[in-house]
């Protein structure tokens, strides 16, 4: 298994209801594709460093999951279509995660922490 970070930038005036139902459908589209969710970062509303679609601020969000590389191609669809999201970028974090139990244990902290 492969830890992977996928960080997304949503249009800041997007509801805390809305930015749920993005999460969730990330989250769907990787379940669907076999991967696990580990946790997400907020990063917050900040402002860009060039204007992208008329809006010069964005909310940052990072979504870390295991997964063998299947979820990627699936989730970056997602966010192409996805019209509130308007960058998006895929990092491999960890090339070799061996104790999954252990890494997910672990980042329950980490979310709990947040």
């Amino acid at each position: 298994m492969r830890e992977y970070e996928f960080t997304f930038v949503v249009q800041p005036e997007i509801s805390e209801e809305g930015l749920d139902g993005l999460c969730r459908k990330l989250e769907d589209v990787l379940a669907r594709a076999g991967g696990a969710r580990l946790f997400y970062e907020d990063w917050g509303r900040r402002r860009l460093a060039y204007e992208i679609q008329n809006f010069q601020k964005g909310h940052y969000l990072v979504m870390h999951y295991l997964d063998g590389g299947s979820a990627v191609p699936d989730l970056e669809r997602a966010a192409r279509l996805e019209d509130s999201v308007l960058r998006f970028l895929t990092v491999l974090a960890d090339p070799d995660v061996t104790d999954i139990e252990a890494r997910k244990q672990e980042s329950v902290k980490l979310e709990e922490e947040r």
